[in-house]
C-alpha cells in the first residue's frame, strides 16, 4: 500500500466502524416492534455495550493490519471473546430480562461484521460498503417503525366468534395485543369502579373497558407499578434462575371510606437479608388519585410470608421455583383477607423441606389476614400451588390447586384443616408412576379429600361461582379456568358435590376470570388477550343459520358428496378451491380469496359477486344475520363439515 492510499484506507475503516454501530443500534431493535428512541435507557445501554465491544475488536484488527502484522484465527477468536464475553456478562447485570432474541441477533451481527473485517484484510472499502448497506437498512427500518408501519409490530385487534356449550351458544369477543407482552405471565383482573383493573405478571397496572359497540377495547396504563423488585432479585440470583418466575400473581379491589383499596400479591427480594418472600401490597386512594399521572399514592405491605427464604438451602444449589407461587386473593369480609401461598417446590422431593406441613411457615398455606390489626394466621395447610380462590354467595370458600403430574384439585376450604400436600396426592412425579413422598401413592388417606380431582392435569388457575343473570341456567355452578387445558370447566354443584363437568374450549391459557358489571364473563390469558363472553342473543344465531347452509354443503348421512362444495376453512380460503367439487365456469373465473367482506357481499347477493353463478340462493338480506353467520364460519371451534343438530 502506498502512502497516498493509507489515509483513504483509514477513512474507509473508520466509516465501516461507524456504519456498523448504526446497524447494530437500528436493526436488532426492529424485533421489539418499536423505534430506537422509545425502547428505554436500559435497552439502549445493552446495545451500546455490545456495540462498544464490536468497535474495540474491529479497530484492533484494522490497526494491527495497518502496522503490517498478520492475525491468525486463534488471535481473532481470542480478541472477540475478550471483548464480547465481558460485555455479555455486563448485560446480565444491567438488564437481566433483556430479550435473548434481540441480544442474539445483535451479537450475531457484530460477529459477522468482525469476520468480514478479518477475511477482507486490507479491503476496508468493501467492509465499509457492507456496513453502510446494513446501516441504511437499519435507518429505513427505524423510519418505518416510527411511522407505525412495521409488520413486526401488529396492531391491536378485536375478533368475534361463537363457542358452543350444552346450554348456551356463547358469543366471544377477543381483544388482542392491547397489552404489550410482559416479561412474566400470570397477573389478574378485578372490578375497578365501573371499569376493570388488570395487573400483568411484571406488575404493570391497566384500567380497561369494552367499547359500547364491542368493537374495541378502551385501555390506559396507570402511573403505578406493583412494587416487586425483579431486577434486584435477578442480579442476586444469577443466570441459573428464571427471573420470569419472580412475578405478580393477582390483584383485588375493595371499596373503603377513602375510596378504593387495591391489593396485589407478588414476590419481593429483601436485599439486606438476602432472601425472598411472597408479599401482599396495598394502595389506597380516590379514583382521581389512582388515575393521576403524578402517582401520589404509596404502597404499603399488608402481608409477608414467613420465613424469608434464601436462594440456596444449606448444601443445596441455588433454586427458585416461583412458578408454584399461589398468590390468589379473596375477601371474607371488610376486615378479613385470604391469600394463597404456594410451596415453591419445597416439597420433600425437590428439596429436603416439606414446607406445606411446617406449622411455623406460611408457605404452602392459605392465610387469613386481619386488615385492621395487621395480623395473619394460617387458615388451612397442606397446599402445593393454589392458584384459584373464591368465596361463594353462601360463604363457602373454594380453591383450585395444581397437582404434580395429574391430581389438580378443587377443594372446599375449611379453617384448620390439612389438605395433605406433599404427603398425599392423586398425582405422580413427572415422568413417573407414583409420587415418591407419599407412603400410599394414588391415595389421599388421613387428610382432607379434594371435592374433585383432574387426571390428567388441566393446569387449573382461578375460579368463580356463577351468579350472573345472563347465565341463569348455570346459576350456582363453578367455572374453573385452565392453563394446560386452554378451556373453561363448568362444574354443576349439588350439596357441595360435583355432579357434572363440562369442558368449554377457549383455545388459550386462561390466567384469570371475573364476572363483570353487566353479568358478562371476562377472561385474561397468557396471550395477553382479554375476552368478553355473553350468551349469543337473538332468535337467530350463526349456528342455526349455518344449519340451512349445511343442507347443501354437508353430505347427507351415508354419502360422501354434497350438492355444494365443502366449507371448511372457508374464511381466507381461495375461491373455488375444494378439489372434490366441480365448480361452475363463472365461479372458476373469479380470482382471490373468501374474505369476510367478500363473503358478506356474496351472502347478500351471490350474482353481484359471481355473475352467472349456478348457486340457487336468494341471499341473506339482514346484515346482522350475515354477520352472525360469518362469525360462526370464521370461528376456529366451528365444525363446518357436519350439520348443527336441531334443538329439542
Amino acid at each position: 500500500m502506498t502512502a497516498s492510499t493509507r489515509p483513504a484506507a483509514g477513512v474507509y475503516a473508520n466509516a465501516g466502524t461507524i456504519f456498523g454501530l448504526v446497524a447494530l443500534l437500528a436493526l436488532p431493535v426492529a424485533q421489539l416492534g418499536k423505534p430506537v428512541w422509545s425502547v428505554g435507557a436500559k435497552t439502549l445501554l445493552v446495545l451500546v455495550l455490545i456495540g462498544a465491544a464490536f468497535a474495540v475488536v474491529q479497530q484492533w484488527i484494522i490497526r494491527t493490519r495497518r502496522l503490517g502484522r498478520d492475525l491468525d484465527w486463534l488471535q481473532f477468536l481470542a480478541a472477540c471473546s475478550l471483548a464480547i464475553v465481558p460485555a455479555l456478562f455486563a448485560v446480565l447485570f444491567v438488564h437481566p430480562l433483556f430479550s435473548r432474541r434481540v441480544l442474539g441477533v445483535t451479537v450475531g451481527m457484530a460477529l459477522v461484521l468482525l469476520l468480514a473485517t478479518y477475511l477482507l484484510k486490507q479491503q476496508s472499502q468493501r467492509v465499509a460498503g457492507f456496513s453502510g448497506l446494513l446501516a441504511l437498512a437499519g435507518l429505513a427500518v427505524q423510519a418505518v417503525l416510527g411511522a407505525g408501519l412495521w409488520p413486526g409490530a401488529p396492531k391491536p385487534a378485536t375478533a368475534q366468534s361463537l363457542i358452543s356449550s350444552s346450554m348456551y351458544e356463547l358469543a366471544l369477543t377477543s381483544h388482542q395485543r392491547y397489552v404489550e407482552r410482559p416479561a412474566s405471565n400470570q397477573g389478574g383482573i378485578t372490578l375497578f369502579g365501573d371499569r376493570y383493573l388488570l395487573t400483568t405478571g411484571d406488575g404493570g397496572l391497566f384500567v380497561f373497558n369494552q367499547a359500547k359497540d364491542g368493537r374495541k377495547l378502551e385501555i390506559e396504563r396507570l402511573a403505578y407499578q406493583v412494587p416487586h423488585n425483579r431486577l434486584e432479585f435477578a442480579a442476586a440470583a444469577g443466570p441459573s434462575v428464571n427471573p420470569g418466575w419472580f412475578r405478580v400473581a393477582d390483584v383485588l379491589t375493595q371499596q373503603t371510606p377513602r375510596g378504593l383499596r387495591v391489593f396485589a400479591t407478588h414476590h419481593y427480594w429483601k436485599a439486606s437479608e438476602k432472601c425472598w418472600v411472597s408479599r401482599v401490597s396495598a394502595l389506597e386512594g380516590t379514583m382521581t388519585e389512582f388515575t393521576s399521572a403524578s402517582a401520589p399514592l404509596q404502597w404499603t405491605t399488608v402481608f409477608e410470608s414467613t420465613p424469608c427464604m434464601p436462594l440456596a438451602l444449606p448444601g443445596e444449589p441455588v433454586r427458585f421455583s416461583g412458578i408454584n407461587n399461589g398468590g390468589r386473593l379473596a375477601l371474607l369480609d371488610d376486615d378479613t383477607l385470604l391469600v394463597t401461598v404456594g410451596d415453591h417446590e419445597l416439597d420433600g422431593y425437590s428439596t429436603p423441606l416439606r414446607i406445606s406441613q411446617d406449622a411455623s411457615s406460611t408457605l404452602g398455606k392459605i392465610v387469613e389476614v386481619n386488615l385492621q390489626q395487621g395480623l395473619s394466621t394460617i387458615y388451612s395447610s397442606g397446599h402445593r400451588n393454589p392458584q384459584g380462590l373464591h368465596v361463594s354467595q353462601s360463604g363457602a370458600i373454594w380453591s383450585t390447586e395444581h397437582g404434580p403430574q395429574g391430581g389438580d384439585e378443587l377443594n372446599l376450604i375449611r379453617k384448620g384443616l390439612n389438605y395433605g400436600w406433599p404427603l398425599v396426592t392423586f398425582g405422580t412425579e413427572y415422568g413417573a408412576k407414583a409420587w415418591p413422598v407419599s407412603a400410599t401413592p394414588g391415595r389421599h388417606d388421613g387428610f382432607e379429600l379434594p371435592t374433585y380431582a383432574w387426571i390428567p392435569s388441566i393446569g387449573v388457575s382461578n375460579l368463580v361461582e356463577v351468579a350472573s343473570p345472563l347465565f341463569e341456567s348455570w346459576r350456582g355452578d363453578l367455572l374453573v379456568a385452565s392453563l394446560r387445558g386452554q378451556s373453561l370447566w363448568r362444574l354443576r354443584m349439588t350439596d357441595d358435590r360435583v355432579v357434572a363437568v363440562e369442558q368449554i374450549p377457549i383455545g388459550e391459557r386462561i390466567r384469570d376470570l371475573q364476572f363483570g358489571h353487566d353479568g358478562e364473563l371476562v377472561l385474561w390469558t397468557d396471550s395477553e388477550t382479554i375476552h368478553f363472553i355473553v350468551p349469543s342473543t337473538g332468535a337467530e344465531t350463526g349456528r342455526s343459520l349455518y344449519r340451512v347452509c349445511a343442507g347443501c354443503h354437508v353430505p347427507p348421512s351415508g354419502q360422501d358428496r354434497a350438492v355444494g362444495p365443502g366449507l371448511n376453512d372457508i374464511v381466507g380460503r381461495k375461491i373455488a378451491a375444494d378439489p372434490g367439487f366441480e365448480y361452475s365456469s363463472a365461479m372458476r373465473a373469479v380470482d382471490g380469496r373468501w374474505t369476510e367482506e367478500r363473503l358478506d357481499r356474496f351472502l347478500a347477493d351471490p350474482n353481484s359477486v359471481v355473475p352467472g353463478t349456478s348457486m340457487q340462493f336468494n341471499g341473506v338480506k339482514d346484515p346482522a344475520s350475515r354477520r352472525m353467520l360469518i362469525e360462526f364460519m370464521a370461528s376456529p371451534g366451528s365444525r363446518l363439515d357436519v350439520a348443527p343438530p336441531v334443538p329439542e
